[in-house]
């Protein structure tokens, strides 16, 4: 099945070090952004509906809640606590257009 998208996606790849209230600190790598909020890949799959801590290089740790999660990638939605959520996302897209360029197809 693929999964299709309505929103522009940019891609962003860079290492993250998440963890939670009752689980272990483990590495992710980013894939993407979106106004679905922040697809990373890892060898964990993190629960649907639990926060976590992400820290990524260059942004920080921020607070998520994991919105999507399936055995390949999640996606978590920054809650804002400890870095405004607009920020997050504008420094996230500045650092894709550094590496990639131009956004990714919708859909």
């Amino acid at each position: 099945m693929i999964e299709k998208r309505k929103s522009q996606r940019y891609r962003i790849i860079l290492p993250a070090l998440c963890w939670g209230r009752d689980r272990s600190d483990f590495y992710a790598v980013t894939e993407d952004i979106s106004v679905d909020g922040i697809r990373l890949r890892s060898a964990t799959t993190p629960e649907l509906g639990e926060e976590l801590v992400v820290s990524i290089p260059q942004i920080g740790s921020v607070e998520a809640l994991v919105i999507r999660s399936t055995p390949q990638d999640f996606v978590v939605t920054v809650l804002g606590r400890s870095r405004p959520t607009q920020w997050v996302a504008q420094e996230l897209i500045r650092l894709s257009l550094r590496q990639e360029g131009p956004a990714l197809a919708a859909g």
